[in-house]
């Protein structure tokens, strides 16, 4: 039998490769989620509505877990991803943190943010400064 962290960790995992019906038994009504642009600070609904439209990661790891209990019934999760898809050539890199809630018995994410790590991920992190004319 999987330990509670166990299990969120697996849980975890799941956000990252299953679909919208995953998702929907395991977001809460009143969920917040933060993802890069274009996706932006999105609701349940919006956020089934992405999960949807939006091809599923066909591999993810996670390094540098941290999980902290904040409350008996609140457990926070971050870490850095790594997650990839079949058809891509490219990887996308992100430090991630989840808030998990128990209500009625059933552990579900309450608040996730992805920070795209560009360094990690291959962009240059580099800006220009306009000259004036």
């Amino acid at each position: 039998m999987l330990t509670l962290q166990e299990s969120l960790w697996e849980m975890e995992q799941k956000f990252w490769l299953e679909g919208a019906d995953f998702h929907a038994r395991h977001l809460t009504d009143d969920c917040v989620l933060l993802l890069p642009p274009p996706a932006g600070v999105m609701a349940r609904e919006a956020a089934l509505e992405w999960v949807r439209d939006t091809p599923r990661w066909t591999g993810v790891r996670f390094g540098g877990r941290r999980l902290l209990q904040l409350q008996d019934r609140i457990i926070l999760l971050a870490y850095n991803a790594s997650a990839h898809r079949r058809k891509e050539l490219t990887t996308y890199r992100a430090l991630v943190s989840s808030v998990y809630v128990n209500r009625d018995g059933d552990w579900r994410v309450a608040f996730h943010q992805e920070t795209p790590d560009e360094v990690l991920s291959g962009a240059t992190g580099r800006f220009e400064l306009l000259k004036e004319p």
